[in-house]
């Protein structure tokens, strides 16, 4: 982060990341930074990153890493998005389902999508839990 917030103090231009292309004003599609964008595409695909768009792919994991240790909201700023709902539709990957853990308390343990508990933990659940009032 410290790299990125060092560039607008450098930029001598309109631009935040400079560029040795000028910025041009035609009818076809141009970018001023393809050499920059071409060096990080090939950088990102010698990383393993060989998906159809790599800076799409590098721009979900960051929502996703930022998501994973500070939650969607964070995330959502993070990415700039207007709407939470487009955080959670298209760019943040759940890498960790959440659950209670509590599957064994309930009398479910025998069902196939539920992790047992060891003797020790049930045993001290068990002696933690308050009597109804």
């Amino acid at each position: 982060m410290e790299l990125f917030r060092g560039y607008p103090a450098l930029a001598t231009g309109p631009f935040v990341i400079e560029s040795e292309g000028t910025p041009l004003r035609v009818p076809y599609q141009y970018y001023r930074c393809e050499k920059e964008f071409r060096q990080l595409t090939d950088w990102l695909r010698s990383k393993g990153v060989n998906f159809h768009r790599p800076l799409q792919t590098l721009r979900k994991e960051f929502g996703s890493q930022v998501c994973l240790h500070h939650g969607i909201h964070a995330a959502s700023s993070a990415l700039r998005h207007g709407a939470l709902r487009v955080t959670t539709d298209h760019y943040v990957e759940a890498k960790v389902h959440a659950t209670s853990g509590l599957g064994c308390l309930l009398g479910l343990a025998k069902a196939e999508n539920i992790t047992l508990m060891a003797e020790g933990a049930k045993k001290e659940a068990r002696s933690t839990q308050t009597a109804p009032l």
